[in-house]
């Protein structure tokens, strides 16, 4: 004879399971940070919606960053910059710098005092010594491409006067998102050339939508990134969805292959380009074209540097990737993004930095200077060692009136 339970019985037994489950997600939770496994931290802890922009980053707000076994602390000041707090009034004999940039120029992976635009302007400084004040402002945000840079220096960074505007390219992806409205599960602006002008097609953008508070809840969680390392990571295609979804990270989900099949902004690397290539590169273009135009119509200077990926570099990455992706020399030209800017450049008058050849003239080994996809302290330190020589020879450092 079945035992009859009373609503209230029954309501009990289902408190005691579901304190039953929350006791052992906690104990799971504990026991994996005990042995090492510890919580990513994403770019949406410091960011906030932007109606034009995506997302911009939170005002006067700091914490840690964590990504694998790397814990940085981050701090933004009050017009939300990791970068001295100077305000928009240019003081008297003052050259500043803006650096306009992605994850790599706000410094993922390092403390402020080894940013490269730190030591940039710790050095700059030592140099010229009391004849003239440099002053840095590092405007990188993680998750921005070429577009969302351009823009923010309409909306905000022509505010600090500067003398150098200097765009931090990484090709790897801002070719393909300058062509994209969407980052993950986040709407960003998209540009369309018409009648040969470049115009803006999508605003206001949407607020991202209320799940992503839920899912920042388990984001935060030993439990996640354990089943993202070694569950996900064995199923590209669920990552792949789950990425399009907010789930995992945009990075994370673009590094899952999918039958062999690269991410789709690794079509930069294709020796035969498709139209939707061929369309990124034309948008590309003439956002570096009216960067240009815009920070020289202010009074800039205006420098583009190429920040490689490290398979570019590095033979032992370069094996991998090959095998990862089903790749060859044949199929893909490692140095073809770096060779379509130069010749970009040289036709528009553009001063550029091709830093994968900075790098290959050093025959390295080992991939020395990153930690996973973004530079180490070693490779902030090469990267603006290579962007002193470039100013200092170049004169750039002149007060103008």
């Amino acid at each position: 004879m079945l035992r009859r339970f009373t609503i209230r019985q029954f309501s009990f037994y289902l408190l005691a399971i579901g304190i039953g489950i929350v006791l052992s997600f906690v104990l799971i939770e504990i026991g994996l940070r005990l042995i090492g496994v510890q919580p990513a931290t994403y770019l949406r802890k410091f960011s906030q919606y932007h109606e034009v922009l995506g997302w911009e980053k939170k005002p006067d707000v700091e914490g840690y960053f964590q990504r694998g076994n790397v814990k940085i602390h981050e701090k933004l000041n009050s017009k939300g910059l990791r970068s001295t707090d100077y305000g928009y009034d240019k003081p008297a004999n003052t050259y500043r710098i803006l650096f306009l940039g992605d994850s790599f120029t706000e410094g993922y992976d390092v403390e402020f005092e080894s940013l490269f635009t730190t030591i940039i302007e710790n050095q700059l400084n030592k140099y010229y010594k009391d004849a003239i004040r440099i002053e840095v402002i590092n405007a990188g945000t993680g998750g921005y491409s070429n577009d969302q840079e351009y823009l923010f220096y309409r909306l905000e960074g022509y505010k600090y006067s500067p003398d150098l505007v200097i765009m931090m390219i990484y090709p790897t992806n801002d070719v393909y998102y300058n062509a994209q409205n969407k980052y993950g599960n986040y709407s960003k602006p998209k540009f369309e050339i018409q009648n040969d002008t470049l115009i803006l097609t999508n605003m206001p953008l949407p607020e991202p939508p209320s799940s992503e508070s839920f899912k920042d809840l388990f984001r935060g969680l030993a439990i996640y990134q354990f089943i993202l390392n070694n569950v996900l990571s064995k199923m590209p295609n669920v990552t792949a969805f789950l990425g399009s979804s907010g789930l995992v990270s945009v990075e994370t989900a673009e590094m899952a292959t999918q039958k062999g099949r690269a991410p789709a902004s690794f079509s930069i690397y294709d020796r035969t380009y498709d139209s939707a290539t061929d369309t990124a590169w034309t948008i590309t273009k003439e956002i570096l074209r009216a960067t240009k135009k815009t920070t020289e119509k202010l009074g800039s200077d205006f420098l583009l540097f190429s920040i490689p990926d490290k398979f570019q570099i590095y033979e032992p990455n370069w094996t991998a990737t090959q095998k990862s992706y089903k790749v060859n020399d044949t199929l893909w030209d490692r140095s073809k993004p770096e060779a379509i800017l130069a010749e970009f450049c040289r036709k528009e008058n553009i001063a550029y930095i091709n830093f994968l050849d900075s790098l290959k003239s050093q025959k390295p080994e080992t991939s020395d200077l990153y930690n996973g996809v973004h530079w180490n302290e070693l490779g902030n330190y090469r990267a603006a060692e290579v962007l002193l020589r470039t100013i200092i020879s170049n004169s750039y450092t002149k007060v103008k009136n």
